[in-house]
């Protein structure tokens, strides 16, 4: 799952598909999101577009692939 291989990339392996609420529940934060979104412009090798960042992106792994095929498409 790309997902989960991102995290990885970022040395954030303990971040499971069965989490929920990433980063409301602290799981996650704003310097994982920097790395996270950094490791999908060099998969992508295509810059991200701000314009689809939004916390409520970062819910689960769910809602986190599909802001990336949005902003990556």
């Amino acid at each position: 799952m790309l997902v989960k291989q991102l995290f990885i990339s970022i040395g954030r392996d303990d971040v499971t598909a069965d989490m929920d609420d990433l980063l409301e529940n602290g799981i996650i934060d704003s310097v994982d999101i920097i790395a996270f979104l950094n490791a999908v412009e060099k998969h992508y090798n295509k810059n991200f577009d701000a314009k689809f960042l939004e916390p409520s992106a970062f819910r689960n792994f769910d809602t986190i692939l599909e802001m990336i095929q949005k902003a990556m498409n």
